[in-house]
């Protein structure tokens, strides 16, 4: 299998995708960043700010006004684990940290974003060719990873992934977007300080089959303790929901929460 995938749940969407046995696909920040040490810099979030005019600066440089958004300079664990919103200066003294930065507090927008990407890409990238997973908001840059979101393959069809293998085989990307709907991906958190269990599998089951539904995933492992897995400050996400029709998911997900008691 060519998707180096480092959790279990997520194996259900690349069972039987056909590749040569020598090439190796990154769904993992820490394979990325090894695998890709010319475009490795995009982990640097400082680096990747400054690439687009962001004032930012590590802690230890007090920000000109506030409020500000703070979190590490690199984190290849994902999951915006150790970031927070900076509200005052004596916020800001609070919660300093070394190897954390901080950047404005942007606000979404969409319009001409992908244009951006592209003259980002053009610009920084050079001759890179793989996927690439951007996280913005307010039409900038916030997070970038040298791979796919692994989170939600399936809602791309079938076709899609070899499509992947295709473009990590060849360098050329083939992919027919006709017959593509939406697709909408809904995750299940609960609250820090529990300890929790898998639901029975013959509940996931039904839940998987319900309408509209792609696919479940409960996304973290019952033999570690609970601070093993990365998690933002909000909550210990319990599942995730995949499916075509949001209102469905909602329902699904629902049906999963009254199994965690959350």
């Amino acid at each position: 299998m060519p998707f180096c995938e480092a959790d279990p749940w997520r194996m259900q969407y690349f069972e039987g995708i056909a590749s040569p046995p020598e090439l190796r696909i990154p769904t993992e920040d820490p394979d990325a960043y090894e695998w890709y040490p010319q475009q490795a810099w995009v982990y640097d979030k400082l680096r990747l700010c400054a690439s687009q005019g962001i004032t930012c600066a590590p802690h230890g440089v007090e920000p000109p006004e506030f409020p500000v958004f703070s979190k590490p300079i690199t984190n290849l664990r994902g999951m915006g684990v150790g970031s927070r919103v900076l509200h005052s200066p004596a916020d800001y003294r609070r919660h300093l940290m070394p190897g954390h930065f901080w950047m404005p507090l942007l606000q979404a927008r969409r319009p001409a974003l992908e244009t951006y990407l592209t003259d980002w890409l053009e610009r920084y990238i050079g001759c890179y060719t793989g996927m690439m997973n951007f996280e913005s908001i307010g039409g900038r840059i916030i997070d970038a990873h040298l791979r796919f979101a692994d989170q939600w393959p399936d809602l791309y069809g079938r076709t899609w992934l070899e499509a992947v293998v295709a473009l990590y085989q060849h360098g050329a990307w083939r992919f027919d977007e006709r017959g593509r709907t939406d697709g909408y991906s809904l995750a299940l958190f609960g609250p820090h300080g529990r300890t929790y269990r898998h639901p029975a599998a013959a509940l996931v089951e039904r839940v998987r089959r319900m309408p509209q539904v792609s696919s479940v995933q409960i996304t973290f492992h019952t033999d570690r303790p609970a601070a093993a897995h990365p998690m933002p400050p909000g909550g210990f996400r319990l599942a995730i929901v995949n499916c075509h029709d949001l209102e469905a998911g909602r329902a699904a997900r629902a049906v999963l929460a009254q199994a965690f008691d959350v």
